[in-house]
């Protein structure tokens, strides 16, 4: 049956528009019943089914299921009293709640009699248990993993270098050696790796045969030729005909081992992440929608590049849902492409020679096609730049998050990062009505405080206690000007000098106020305020600020990347001069942004990056991300680009009849050497 959309909530909206007597704590809240739409052709100016029922003002310490049973009965006894007939109406069935599903829900909150902040307090850490177990043991996993791959790596490798020189091996040992046993042997150290992770196979497979190709699919197609090498040849004994060692199950085990390794990395990152989200206040680097982007952007008369912010957040997706990496990119095109190469050349070679040559061709070229460093070094620079942002409290999923970071031109930082009370002074206070200082005092104090803008402890630290804070009403930004607002009757203005002019307040000369202001760009710089009670100049306040040191060094470093800051201020009288001058800046490289602008401002994307402290985390992010970025791109082009040579030279050299040059000893080192080559590359990057 049908369901319609109108709900008893309509018919509760419609009545008290009429009536304008039904209080606020009578409104019932989300999950109404549908009812048809002729209730609301049909509804009554009198609702006594409210006054008839007294309990609902109780409905918020009742269950989602009470409250709903009570707004059945309230619903019904309302169509009674009211003559109302309801055709089609359907009864709502009450279901048990799911709870790892409402868990899994941010906006998840449960009706309770608790206060609002301790159920998402206590939500929020229980999600965050959750994550951290998980991510622990997931690490746990692919480092079991890990050593299962590299044990029979290593046996693998002891294998063939008893094959080479088999000198030290006692007689009781030599029996390995034999082809059948060797084969045997290969085979077991194939299957282990295989058995213990069956899901990275299938996963890997599902992937490939979707054309969704990833690092995992072309590992998992380069153990199976070997696999099916290996099977073939014991079946068909035809390691007497080719020589042993052509059988690659080492190199196709090397590329599982390292592919474990990088795994094994990510999950350790992940369980540090996890660990930092848990104690919370962690902020997420997001992307502004295109509009509020260019509105920022007008402020400076830009308009190119996007524009990031940093805000409260919670969390991500776990590991195992990460983004892409390069590498994965670079497979979903090369892993088809290696595979169909693999495979008209093994089926070329088994017409024109024999089916052993093709089988042996086909296992070649696919562990040849599987580089040992490719998602190896990618962890490995994933490694490094986790660690870099670790000591600022911060973390990332996957490289692939830094795609975000590093396509952004502009960044907003709040005011309070660039402010500091530490370095903010009261030098020197003027005063036009010495019977009112202490009231100018405590007006600007409690104006400030009211506003909640940046370094209002130079006023409050004047007051003997905070609690002698005055309440303020109808407190209003004057634009860039300053504050006003009502305390004790008496109309409050703090500001400029401007805005004591714009109210007909009368103030000293210009050359009274710069005579004593300071200014020592990039050392101190000072301001005047001044505070007037009814009319009346109360006082004229010098307030000094210092740069901070460190901060000063992070803004220097993203001007010098050509990234655009924008401050997000609470006290509008602080302009991008202002920030400028103090920081020893360009002019044209910050903006300060309006107040009413930064409380509508959209997010479009949110990057997988959160960080502790937040200039840190953006100076880090938005200029050692794209050194990251481009290792982790000159790795996996260096690792390709051996992986293309190494393809065509196994083709060259079965051409010309040449297999012992492609031996999995020779396939082996040569996947070392390009290793090898990629670790320096981000060794040499990363210092």
């Amino acid at each position: 049956m049908p369901r319609n959309n109108f709900s008893v909530d309509d018919i509760l909206q419609e009545i008290r528009a009429k009536r304008n007597a039904v209080s606020e704590s009578q409104v019932v809240d989300e999950n109404p019943n549908d009812v048809t739409p002729e209730i609301c052709s049909n509804t009554a100016t009198e609702f006594s089914a409210v006054d008839k029922n007294e309990e609902i003002m109780d409905f918020k310490a009742t269950s989602r299921c009470e409250l709903r049973f009570k707004r059945e009965t309230l619903t019904n006894e309302f169509i009674e009293n009211n003559d109302i007939q309801i055709d089609g109406f359907e009864e709502a069935e009450v279901e048990e709640p799911d709870l790892e599903k409402l868990l899994e829900d941010d906006n998840f909150l449960p009706l309770s009699p608790e206060p609002d902040s301790e159920i998402v307090e206590k939500t929020t850490k229980l999600k965050t248990s959750i994550e951290v177990d998980r991510s622990t043991k997931e690490k746990d996993f692919w480092g079991a993993q890990l050593i299962v791959s590299a044990s029979s790596f290593l046996v693998l490798m002891w294998l063939f270098l008893l094959n080479v020189k088999p000198t030290f091996l006692p007689s009781f040992l030599k029996v390995v050696l034999d082809q059948p046993v060797s084969v045997l042997i290969n085979l077991l150290f194939l299957i282990i790796p295989i058995a213990t992770n069956i899901e990275l196979m299938l996963f890997g497979l599902k992937c490939f045969v979707k054309f969704k190709a990833d690092a995992s699919s072309l590992v998992c197609i380069s153990v199976l030729g070997a696999l099916g090498q290996n099977i073939v040849g014991l079946l068909n004994s035809y390691v007497t005909v080719h020589n042993f060692a052509n059988i690659y199950s080492v190199v196709a085990i090397g590329a599982w081992f390292f592919y474990s390794l990088s795994r094994y990395m990510l999950g350790c990152v992940e369980e540090r992440n996890q660990q930092l989200l848990a104690k919370g206040n962690v902020y997420m680097f997001k992307k502004l929608k295109i509009e509020s982007a260019e509105q920022l952007r007008y402020l400076v008369g830009n308009d190119d590049g996007n524009v990031s912010i940093l805000e409260e957040g919670n969390g991500w997706e776990s590991a195992s849902e990460k983004l892409p990496d390069y590498f994965d990119n670079v497979c979903r095109i090369f892993t088809p492409i290696l595979f169909l190469i693999a495979g008209v050349s093994a089926v070329f070679f088994a017409f024109k020679e024999d089916y052993q040559l093709g089988i042996t061709i086909f296992s070649g070229l696919l562990t040849m096609g599987a580089p040992f460093a490719g998602s190896f070094c990618c962890g490995l620079v994933f490694l490094n730049f986790a660690k870099q942002l670790c000591r600022g409290g911060g973390g990332i999923s996957s490289l692939s998050a830094l795609n975000l970071a590093t396509s952004v031109d502009a960044a907003i930082v709040d005011g309070c990062d660039l402010i500091s009370n530490t370095h903010t002074k009261l030098l020197k206070m003027e005063l036009f009505e010495k019977k009112l200082v202490d009231f100018a005092i405590l007006s600007a104090a409690s104006i400030l405080s009211a506003a909640l803008v940046e370094a209002v402890d130079v006023f409050t630290c004047m007051l003997a206690s905070k609690d002698m804070l005055k309440p303020v009403e109808g407190l209003n930004f004057e634009g860039d000007m300053g504050f006003s607002g009502w305390i004790d009757g008496k109309r409050i203005l703090f500001g400029s000098r401007e805005l004591m002019i714009n109210h007909g307040v009368r103030t000293p000369s210009r050359e009274f106020e710069k005579i004593r202001l300071i200014a020592k760009p990039g050392e101190i710089i000072s301001r005047a305020q001044y505070v007037a009670v009814d009319g009346v100049l109360l006082a004229m306040f010098i307030v000094g600020y210092k740069p901070l040191v460190k901060v000063r060094r992070m803004l220097a470093h993203l001007q010098k990347n050509k990234v655009g800051i924008f401050v997000n201020v609470k006290d509008v009288t602080f302009s991008h001069e202002f920030f400028s001058t103090l920081y020893g800046l360009e002019k044209n490289s910050m903006a300060v942004v309006p107040l009413a602008l930064s409380k509508n401002l959209e997010i479009s994307e949110e990057s997988q990056v959160f960080v502790k402290e937040k200039l840190f985390g953006l100076n880090l992010i938005l200029t050692e991300a794209k050194r990251a970025q481009n290792t982790a791109k000159v790795t996996v082009f260096v690792q390709m680009l051996g992986a293309v040579i190494g393809l065509g030279l196994v083709n060259y050299f079965v051409l010309c009849g040449n297999l012992s040059m492609i031996s999995a000893t020779n396939v082996l080192g040569y996947h070392m050497l390009w290793l090898l080559l990629c670790f320096v590359i981000v060794l040499f990057r990363s210092i």
